[in-house]
């Protein structure tokens, strides 16, 4: 079997597709309430071939399919053969409502005696900022084999991995928050629980928090109004030194959430 070099297709495609790959066939009106729709999902489809000549190629479709509501980019290495590269998954235009995005990397290894593995790593950034990164290594352990696929990741999640909680660099990963606290100073992403979209509301900079400091009495770093709810979005540093996100549900129930300087502390205190 002649084996082809890795061909790179990064494909944006619309919510069908996503849709179709990753949802238990959720409509729009229902992509809030599925856990899977915010995750960043990383994966492998393929099969452990022979080469014509005894060894094995990995071959198949790695793929990687998220809903970001900022814009951002993804640096990807692959091992087996080597290389490196980048792509864009999720918001169109800078500091855009989220899209739903797609990353295909078709891929044939090159061929080696069993057990032969390829691992693919891929690091996005948020606006900017580094929010973490995703591996996926796919093992053949014999021609003909079911191929091992193992994936972990760095996206931080309070609450520990629970379901429902949504992996993308934010700081308040609560499926369904009426706003979205990102890190780069602070950035607030107005929340559409209709249409499933997000949008810029609110950017503390890091002049701001200086000038502020530690306070002492809570004071208001600034304030914005959710364009889809018409609910009051505010920022305090309270004089504990941590920072704290006051706002509402588009049904006016309250949703606070408190984190410290460095983010290692997160929190939804009792109210």
């Amino acid at each position: 079997m002649k084996t082809n070099f890795p061909l790179l297709r990064v494909v944006i495609v619309g919510l069908a597709v996503l849709l179709m790959l990753h949802l238990p066939g959720n409509a729009l009106a229902n992509c809030c309430s599925s856990a899977n729709y915010y995750y960043i999902f990383t994966g492998f489809s393929g099969a452990c071939v022979d080469d014509g000549s005894g060894n094995v190629v990995i071959n198949g479709t790695f793929f990687r399919a998220a809903y970001l509501p900022a814009n951002n980019v993804n640096n990807y290495a692959v091992t087996n053969p080597a290389f490196a590269g980048a792509f864009s998954l999720g918001a169109v235009g800078s500091e855009s409502a989220g899209q739903n995005g797609s990353f295909l990397l078709n891929f044939s290894s090159a061929p080696s005696p069993a057990p032969t593995s390829v691992t693919v790593t891929a690091t996005t950034q948020a606006d900017g900022v580094s929010i973490g990164s995703s591996t996926t290594t796919v093992t053949c352990t014999a021609i003909g084999a079911v191929p091992v696929v193992n994936m972990s990741h760095t996206y931080t999640a309070m609450g520990g991995g629970v379901a429902g909680n949504i992996y993308d660099g934010r700081l308040n990963t609560d499926a369904g928050a009426p706003a979205i606290i990102y890190p780069g100073s602070i950035r607030v992403f107005a929340y559409d629980p209709i249409n499933c979209i997000s949008e810029l509301a609110l950017t503390i900079t890091n002049d701001t928090i200086d000038a502020v400091g530690i306070p002492a009495e809570n004071t208001v770093l600034g304030s914005a109004t959710n364009p889809f709810t018409n609910r009051v979005i505010t920022i305090y540093r309270l004089t504990t030194g941590e920072f704290q996100m006051n706002t509402r549900y588009a049904d006016g129930k309250l949703y606070v959430f408190t984190w410290n300087e460095d983010a290692t502390n997160r929190y939804h205190p009792d109210y």
